[in-house]
């Protein structure tokens, strides 16, 4: 039995046996997105104007030296609003955050409740889902990068009609750093990566849509999420216009006239390194 652990434009969690009926099933799902596609072409979904364009919800614990230089850089890109949630804290997060919500950027609230991730996203759909047309759900060690626009919302402008878009993690490792002096900016302390993109990823909800937490396959919704929109289920996208059906989201395109895949849309920098000791001395 063949089995693949990767193709030409991501690595796989878990590698897959080819099977004839993994084939005809890859064949269903091709006819399925052609016909939600179909759909989303012929559907009306009202996009109203709100207080912000594009937000991040993210909750966070004991990460007070990372939060300025990642809230600092997702301004760069376009990132409007900032809905946060510490997570029991211990360190001086109030510190570093009070100028931003003393500015309107940061909205911070306090969630005391241990292992409640996905409870905490959902209160924050259910609390501010009114101010933002999207809400992202990013953590702290993740860095959003357009590629093919420098705002994120120019670039979601033309998902419009979906009910979320998924980027695709690029993974950074240690970068050979045995320590690192928390004097030093994340992005610039970590520079290498896989050369593919992770199948899994983060997601961007289109607040027009409604989020039902409690739909079978919104278990894991940061990662992948479908919409609800009157009455009924919609399938997210990714960022290559692939409607999704399930966790082995890996359909990505070239416009052809592009040498490199990556220069063609969004990607989430993951910073995995755990690895490397944090030395606070400056």
């Amino acid at each position: 039995m063949k089995i693949e652990s990767s193709n030409k434009y991501f690595d796989y969690d878990n590698p897959r046996p080819v099977t004839w009926k993994s084939q005809i099933k890859k064949a269903i799902l091709a006819l399925l997105s052609n016909y939600y596609q179909v759909k989303y072409s012929l559907m009306k979904v009202p996009i109203k104007d709100k207080k912000y364009n594009v937000s991040i919800c993210a909750i966070f614990k004991n990460e007070a030296p990372y939060l300025k230089e990642w809230i600092e850089y997702h301004k760069i890109i376009g990132i409007e609003h900032f809905f946060l949630y510490n997570n029991l804290s211990e360190d001086n997060y109030e510190e570093v955050l009070a100028p931003y919500v003393a500015d309107g950027t940061v909205t911070l609230v306090q969630w005391p409740y241990p292992q409640t991730q996905m409870k905490a996203y959902n209160n924050c759909m259910e609390r501010f889902s009114d101010q933002s047309k999207w809400i992202g759900f990013v953590d702290i060690d993740e860095f959003v990068v357009p590629k093919s626009t420098h705002n994120i919302y120019s670039f979601l402008k033309d998902f419009e009609k979906y009910p979320a878009v998924l980027m695709y993690w690029r993974l950074f490792g240690s970068s050979a750093l045995m320590d690192r002096d928390l004097g030093t900016l994340v992005t610039d302390s970590f520079f290498s990566c896989w050369p593919k993109y992770d199948e899994i990823g983060k997601c961007f909800f289109n607040t027009a849509y409604e989020l039902d937490m409690n739909y079978t396959k919104n278990i894991a919704f940061h990662h992948f999420v479908w919409g609800k929109f009157k009455g009924k289920y919609y399938p997210p996208v990714n960022v290559f216009g692939y409607v999704l059906f399930d966790q082995k989201r890996d359909k990505a395109k070239n416009n052809g006239s592009l040498s490199n895949l990556t220069d063609a849309c969004q990607e989430i920098l993951h910073m995995f390194d755990e690895g490397t000791k944090q030395n606070t001395s400056v």
